[in-house]
């Protein structure tokens, strides 16, 4: 079963040449190797492309995978990463202002329903290297944790980060919960060197900057 499995992958991705029209699953499975089974590879693909390139070694080995096998899918990933790196440099948004980071989040979340807590990740030059959703729900400094929020600015270099929710009542006036959000996230930064820029209430047709009202 593993065999053929393994070499159904192979051929699917042979067959398809650039890999455009070969799904997650068959890709793993070239990955992963001849101990590739459809159960595995299945499980993996269901957590979707971006959780699954943010698995750590040690997470990844908890999902089954040898310590072999879990390098070989973080180095696929690694390879994307870069080419994704070459081909978007040219075109990364810079952040210079709160407004700039408004306009671009304000699509991205602005119109949700419940509260996002969004998270740009900066190089250097305030360029948009990554972005998440990192929280989803109502915000509280408890569920809005630090570790969450920096481990991407680890995993992807990052040398600065500006934060932004939404408020769905259209009404971005700062809660103590957003103070108490903002405060947190800037210490732990201070900390790791990697600085808080700003945080941002966001709504469809306004916003708040906290740095601007002197929070940061």
């Amino acid at each position: 079963m593993e065999k053929k499995y393994i070499e159904t992958a192979r051929e699917v991705l042979s067959n398809y040449g650039s890999g455009q029209g070969v799904d997650l699953q068959h890709l793993l499975a070239v990955l992963i190797g001849p101990k590739a089974t459809p159960e595995l590879c299945g499980r993996l693909s269901a957590k979707g492309l971006q959780d699954l390139a943010d698995l750590t070694e040690h997470e990844l080995r908890k999902e089954g995978l040898t310590l072999t096998q879990a390098q070989r899918v973080m180095a696929g990933f690694q390879v994307g990463r870069k080419w994704s790196f070459i081909s978007a440099a040219e075109q990364r948004f810079t952040v210079r202002s709160p407004e700039d980071a408004y306009n671009y989040m304000r699509s991205k979340i602005a119109y949700e329903k419940q509260e996002v807590f969004y998270v740009l990740y900066l190089n250097t030059k305030n360029q948009v290297i990554y972005e998440r959703a990192v929280f989803k729900g109502s915000l509280n400094a408890s569920l809005v944790h630090p570790r969450e929020t920096y481990r991407f600015a680890i995993q992807h270099a990052a040398a600065s980060i500006v934060c932004a929710h939404n408020h769905p009542s259209q009404d971005p006036s700062p809660s103590r919960e957003d103070l108490d959000i903002t405060k947190r996230l800037a210490e732990c930064g201070k900390l790791m060197g990697i600085e808080l820029l700003d945080h941002l209430v966001v709504c469809s047709e306004k916003y708040v900057s906290l740095k601007e009202k002197g929070c940061l």
